[in-house]
């Protein structure tokens, strides 16, 4: 999803030489493309967040899977990616229809790409919450 993202910011550069996604400063995008390119840089932070929790979770889970002393832990490693992997399909499905909505208008990119942003932190939060990740 980061490469479609970036393909995107990079075929609207393109299409503005005198544009550079370095040269926007998002405290005062404006025009459609910068906005985009904001939202792009949120949502990759966004989704670095995400994989950090993601991987520190299965870390847990193989330390809890390995250890021995919990016998219901045993396949949760595996049960989490997937889980993950439906997740992904979903968030990916969702903001596809986010985007189709908005086929027709110049904000269908910023559609999209707000669907990924709330649906990534809110994975963030979930995995967090859940497996007291962090604290």
């Amino acid at each position: 999803m980061i490469a479609r993202t970036a393909l995107l910011a990079g075929l609207m550069l393109g299409a503005s030489p005198a544009a550079s996604a370095d040269d926007v400063d998002c405290t005062q995008a404006t025009s459609t493309m910068e906005i985009d390119i904001c939202m792009s840089r949120e949502y990759e932070q966004a989704d670095a967040e995400l994989n950090t929790t993601y991987r520190d979770m299965r870390g847990q889970l193989r330390r809890w899977e390995d250890g021995g002393n919990c016998h219901a832990c045993r396949g949760m490693t595996e049960a989490l990616v997937q889980a993950q992997r439906h997740w992904i399909d979903f968030r990916d499905r969702d903001c596809d229809a986010a985007y189709a909505l908005a086929a027709d208008g110049s904000g269908r990119n910023q559609a999209r790409l707000d669907c990924l942003i709330e649906h990534t932190r809110a994975r963030t939060r979930q995995l967090t919450d859940r497996f007291d990740i962090g604290n």
